[in-house]
């Protein structure tokens, strides 16, 4: 993938203090490749699942250089890879598992279709099944010199990576960047609070890129100062969108800058980013860099580039499956500011259709990340009888109600706020920071009832018409519910209390909500 420099510069740094030099690195490479060529064929799959330590990324170079890598995390399987040998401590599949320097001999294994792959990636199937994405070396080369020449990496320069080697944030956006640059990255085993602020203070990083919810504790370590004395130049975010709001709170307690970038794992590094020399405009993740995005008639963002993969594969020897006209689909939604810069609208299956009208989850997750007691939240659709999908918010939450959530949202967004708040104690994320919104919501079942039916039915009008309180004796008219709400309030009275309404409830625009529980009850 790369051609690591020969100096004795330090290359990587382990959480214990171990340096392994720029030159000690090429050497550990040469090694591997050597015994790696007596065991492959250039066009033969090697999983490799070590971990995130020198040593992992020497094995994941060498792999890479002399067959086609596919990166897996520790115990991690291998299936649907069509690998030829997996090379770990311990993992599951039906193909040899060696560890370095075992003598094993020749394995048989299928080829790889698509010539020159050098890695092959699994896109993260939070929205849909995985596929299989081949990367040329001279792709991942290209991406790295992307992101080192943007971030305006120097050799003095050191990187903090705490994120999977098996995903391309972590092994392209921070190690191979930095080790194009001649700089150097910690590389710690993965996140943890105490290995994160040790790391700070025994090695004063330079940059580190990460994920939102590493960036929130990060933001809470500065604020409490936990991190003075820092070196950092700025701190990078990506592969799950940043809300403005903590881009702002954590770039105001570190006082560095706080980039965003735009990256897939079938275009990696980056699409668009930020430099750490340019303001950042803010709700935006930068520039296009070094390739070509567009945005089409759907507001789909398009992309062309030399890093951008040639297409997908179902199987490893199977035929490649391109991208129409040679511009990836990426699936986001997006627009290109007057200035050139990428706005991102949300994923294109993440659209709620709330009774024609589109609502972009992640512009009513910026809202209620702004409020102070929300440490994380996740927007998406359910299924609703009347709407079509309603709006569900879930968040984790200190002390604030739903309806302190709702007035927020009321005051801070133009449009609606959410059908319904969940609160949960965490989100389930994966280690690049993204969640199947879908699954998620479908997870919570439905809302829980009332204890009693004049509770339950004003839970439900508080829901539909969006006021924490409705007074149970003042019309639906006069609380300004329309037609649709009553329609609403009808079909979800049917669905949570069993209870068919006569059409005379819905129509009399003077029922209140005593009246209506009253009918519930003589049903």
């Amino acid at each position: 993938m790369i051609e690591p420099a020969r100096d004795d510069r330090p290359a990587l740094l382990a959480e214990d203090g171990t340096v392994t030099t720029h030159r000690e690195l090429a050497g550990q490479v040469d090694v591997l490749s050597a015994w790696l060529r007596g065991i492959v064929e250039p066009d033969q799959v090697v999983a490799v699942a070590m971990g995130n330590t020198p040593s992992a990324v020497a094995m994941l170079l060498a792999t890479a250089s002399v067959a086609v890598c596919a990166p897996l995390p520790p115990g991690g399987s291998a299936e649907g890879l069509g690998a030829s040998v997996v090379i770990a401590e311990a993992a599951e599949a039906d193909v040899p598992v060696v560890r370095p320097f075992d003598d094993v001999g020749r394995v048989a294994g299928p080829r790889c279709s698509v010539p020159g792959t050098a890695l092959l990636v699994r896109t993260s199937g939070s929205t849909g099944a995985a596929k299989l994405v081949p990367l040329s070396g001279d792709a991942v080369r290209y991406a790295a010199s992307l992101v080192a020449e943007t971030l305006e990496l120097t050799p003095a320069d050191r990187a903090l990576n705490a994120l999977p080697l098996h995903h391309t944030h972590g092994l392209v956006g921070v190690v191979l960047s930095s080790l194009t640059a001649g700089a150097s990255v910690v590389c710690l085993p993965g996140y943890r609070d105490d290995g994160m602020l040790a790391a700070f203070r025994a090695f004063t990083p330079t940059w580190y890129s990460a994920v939102p919810a590493i960036h929130a504790r990060v933001a809470a370590f500065a604020a409490d100062g936990k991190l003075e004395g820092h070196r950092l130049r700025f701190a990078r975010s990506a592969s799950a969108p940043l809300p403005e709001a903590l881009r702002r709170r954590l770039g105001d307690a570190l006082g560095v800058p706080v980039l965003q970038a735009y990256a897939l794992t079938e275009a990696p590094g980056e699409i668009c980013a930020h430099r750490p020399s340019v303001p950042v405009p803010p709700g935006t993740v930068g520039p296009p860099v070094g390739c070509e995005v567009s945005v089409g008639a759907s507001g789909e963002i398009l992309v062309r580039g030399p890093h951008v993969c040639a297409g997908y594969l179902s199987t490893v020897d199977g035929p490649l499956i391109g991208h129409p006209d040679g511009l990836l689909a990426t699936g986001d939604l997006g627009r290109l500011t007057e200035e050139g810069e990428l706005v991102l609208a949300g994923r294109r299956d993440d659209v709620i259709n709330r009774a024609g009208e589109k609502v972009f989850p992640a512009d009513l997750e910026n809202v209620l990340a702004g409020h102070p007691g929300v440490t994380d939240v996740v927007v998406g659709g359910a299924a609703d009888p009347v709407l079509g999908e309603a709006v569900v918010a879930v968040v984790v939450a200190g002390d604030v109600t739903d309806d302190d959530l709702r007035r927020f949202c009321a005051r801070t967004r133009p449009a609606h706020g959410p059908d319904r708040i969940a609160r949960v104690a965490e989100i389930p994320r994966s280690a690049t920071g993204k969640v199947n919104r879908r699954a998620l919501v479908a997870s919570l079942g439905p809302a829980p009832e009332a204890a009693d039916v004049l509770d339950a039915v004003a839970a439900i009008w508080a829901e539909v018409l969006y006021l924490p309180s409705p007074d149970p004796d003042t019309g639906l008219d006069e609380l300004g519910g329309e037609s649709l709400h009553g329609a609403r309030i009808e079909a979800l009275v049917a669905e949570r209390l069993d209870v068919r309404l006569p059409p005379s409830a819905v129509l009399d625009r003077g029922m209140t909500i005593r009246r209506m529980a009253a009918l519930v009850r003589d049903s």
